[in-house]
């Protein structure tokens, strides 16, 4: 099994937010050498057909992608086409899609609710009262366990003794942190194959 550890980077290693004005991003046109490229109000960034990363400006931007000015498609689907999906040029409005099928629309119900089909239109539902109870209740995750933005707290990442008990890791999964004791670093499994 080929398995790849990499140390985490303390401040001084990365680059820092005080490098940044207001409206600008970090590009690179050579390698290692990033820098912040300022964007002014209605502009893009990215990279015409010769030069760097740049601040496109709107002439830019209808340049690369071959559209000229003012140039659209008027014309409105049908929830008939919206339900088909027989036109992708048409652009959908909102009686379209309140008149589709394919696309859930009802009536909000109370705050909670959850929208139910009864194979042609939705209505809305109350959701089952949830049970309590703890999650060392549980087997073993099987999927991702989405926390919704919220934070773990008191969490402590596992912790190894040295450079060594990384390496030798018995059951390394990509993504998997580990904190050496020894030399207060942390490492990260970025190769399990």
């Amino acid at each position: 099994m080929t398995v790849t550890w990499k140390q985490l980077a303390y401040t001084e290693d990365t680059v820092q937010k005080t490098l940044f004005d207001a409206y600008s991003i970090l590009a690179a046109d050579t390698d290692s050498t990033p820098a912040a490229i300022a964007l002014a109000a209605s502009q893009l960034i990215g990279r015409k057909s010769t030069g760097g990363i740049v601040a496109l400006s709107k002439a830019d931007i209808l340049t690369i992608i071959n559209v000229t000015e003012g140039a659209t498609a008027n014309t409105k689907a049908t929830g008939a086409e919206i339900d088909t999906g027989t036109d992708d040029v048409k652009f959908a409005t909102a009686k379209a899609l309140k008149d589709a099928h394919n696309v859930p629309s009802v009536v909000p119900g109370d705050s909670g609710n959850f929208m139910v089909s009864d194979g042609t239109d939705w209505t809305s539902a109350a959701p089952g009262a949830p049970t309590a109870h703890a999650l060392s209740a549980h087997t073993a995750a099987t999927a991702d366990l989405s926390l919704a933005g919220y934070q773990i707290d008191d969490q402590v990442i596992q912790t190894v003794a040295d450079e060594a008990a990384v390496t030798g890791y018995a059951t390394p999964v990509v993504g998997k942190i580990l904190f050496s004791t020894a030399d207060l670093a942390a490492y990260i499994c970025t190769v399990a194959a």
